[in-house]
């Protein structure tokens, strides 16, 4: 069962993500704690800001210049559920609630994503995110987003 579920997310972020690298996305799924270069790498390419050949170096700096993080943020330091949430609210365009528009800020981020059913609600904003929660975010995004329009 185990198997079977990971190959329905691998199949489905290379369907989403389009041709990426099996060997990065594998990695990906084993990690237990994502970093910002994880992070940056997947939301990069979902924005289409990269190509799948970037490096988490790149992507990372490629999100600074876009102000989409902040510049003091190092490329091993763990991301948090609410940090994550930010990323992918930007990256799919989720326009979200009135304090969303106007704070732009982690903390309702995520309780957008939580609104549409995307994370559930008792996670907690300060965990730390896994490689395989990053890819099922990203996905059900992608889902909502889509089927929104």
């Amino acid at each position: 069962m185990k198997k079977l579920f990971l190959s329905v997310i691998f199949f489905t972020l290379l369907f989403c993500l389009q041709a990426q690298s099996a060997q990065k996305i594998t990695e990906l799924i084993s990690t237990q704690k994502a970093s910002y270069g994880n992070a940056s790498w997947l939301i990069a390419l979902q924005a289409g800001l990269a190509q799948d050949d970037v490096s988490e170096e790149a992507a990372l700096q490629l999100l600074k210049e876009n102000a989409w993080l902040p510049e003091e943020t190092k490329i091993d330091d763990e991301i948090k559920l609410q940090d994550f949430a930010l990323l992918c609210t930007r990256a799919f365009d989720i326009k979200g609630g009135i304090f969303y528009r106007l704070t732009k800020n982690s903390r309702y981020a995520l309780r957008e994503l939580k609104a549409m059913k995307i994370v559930s609600n008792d996670s907690d904003p300060k965990a730390s995110v896994s490689g395989k929660q990053m890819i099922n975010i990203l996905n059900s995004c992608s889902y909502k987003t889509e089927a929104a329009k």
